[in-house]
């Protein structure tokens, strides 16, 4: 019979933040009614501290265990608007959004690379201005 060992490979993962996903974000909004019928909206969004994600079974030196490329922080401006009215016996509505109000550029998203830094990340690239319109019937 063969005494088969495996072992086990230490993981460095002290101090390192959780990648994919913002630890800090905060939003601040203002909705407004100018009439009955007419609705105006404006929104602050803030996304900090965001770290690429990462493969954390990759981590098996302790100088590449605690780094992980961060997102720079960014925000954006979003506004949206809707005017109510009655379509016969139904209530409607036409609303329009605009994200990214004013085209902030930013990284979305990151994959961690060799090195733990800008040079060697895979990133992703937040959208710019982007809208949307349309019109709702409640029946």
């Amino acid at each position: 019979m063969q005494n088969l060992l495996y072992t086990y490979p230490t993981i460095y993962l002290n101090g390192v933040k959780v990648g994919d996903a913002a630890q800090t974000t905060a939003a601040l909004g203002l909705d407004y009614t100018f009439l009955k019928q007419l609705k105006f909206g404006i929104d602050y969004n803030f996304y900090g501290k965001n770290f690429a994600s990462f493969l954390p079974d990759a981590r098996t030196s302790a100088a590449k265990g605690t780094t992980v490329f961060q997102v720079p922080n960014y925000s954006t401006v979003d506004v949206n608007s809707k005017f109510s009215f009655k379509l016969g016996n139904f209530d409607a509505e036409v609303y329009a959004n605009v994200n990214n109000l004013l085209n902030a550029e930013y990284i979305s998203d990151a994959n961690d690379g060799t090195l733990s830094n800008a040079a060697t990340a895979t990133v992703f690239y937040g959208f710019g201005t982007t809208w949307t319109t349309g019109i709702r019937v409640k029946f």
